[in-house]
């Protein structure tokens, strides 16, 4: 059960982990035009499941890789405060309580 209410942006890998501590494991990337990247991540540790709904795939990635675009978009979009808590797969009113 989600403990944030959808829409609340995550700035950082650190807000991302006690975000999934507390419950919430489905988030989203905004993109151009109203469109979103919803993600569903999970963390054993420092490793993170990140499963990709836009096409399926499964990365498993560390603290360091959000931030490296080889690996992923996360940490970019953590940076330009696009990365969101997606929980009910409607148009989130976006808020910032971190």
């Amino acid at each position: 059960m989600s403990k944030l209410p959808n829409g609340v942006r995550i700035p950082s890998v650190k807000v991302l982990r006690e975000a999934i501590d507390t419950g919430d494991t489905e988030f989203a990337i905004l993109l151009n035009g109203g469109l979103v990247s919803r993600k569903t991540i999970t963390h054993k540790g420092k490793v993170y499941r990140v499963e990709n709904h836009v096409d399926g795939t499964i990365q498993k990635l560390t603290e360091e890789q959000f931030y490296d675009k080889g690996y992923s978009n996360i940490g970019e979009a953590m940076s330009k405060e696009a990365f969101i808590v997606y929980t009910d797969g409607s148009n989130p009113e976006i808020v910032s309580v971190f």
